[in-house]
């Protein structure tokens, strides 16, 4: 795999997601876009629906809406991969830490 081509955003992208979701459910779009806004990412409201439908379709982990609670959630009950997803990440942000490691030492700690 050529890691120079690979970028690890979209899967920080949903990391960071999942783990303000999981910290408080029904958040607010906006308050979605300003705890990725506060990571360094900057969306738009269709790079955010488009990492939705990411996550549900490809991952099967689905993000909805609440229009009673007015935010979104994790649906775990039709997110049964949410745990391995989960694992998925952590070490897809281990490879990533490694990687600068390698090609840029004076970065990292």
């Amino acid at each position: 795999m050529n890691t120079e081509s690979f970028s690890y955003s979209p899967l920080l992208r949903f990391s960071l997601i999942l783990e303000a979701l999981q910290k408080r459910p029904y958040l607010s779009r906006d308050d979605l876009f300003q705890y990725l806004q506060k990571h360094g990412f900057d969306d738009s409201v269709s790079t955010f629906r488009r990492t939705l439908r990411s996550l549900r379709e490809v991952f099967k982990i689905y993000i909805e809406y609440d229009q009673k609670e007015k935010g979104y959630y994790i649906n775990e009950e039709f997110s049964p991969n949410l745990d391995s997803f989960q694992q998925f990440l952590d070490l897809a942000a281990t490879a990533a830490v490694l990687n600068d490691s390698m090609t840029e030492p004076e970065k990292v700690l």
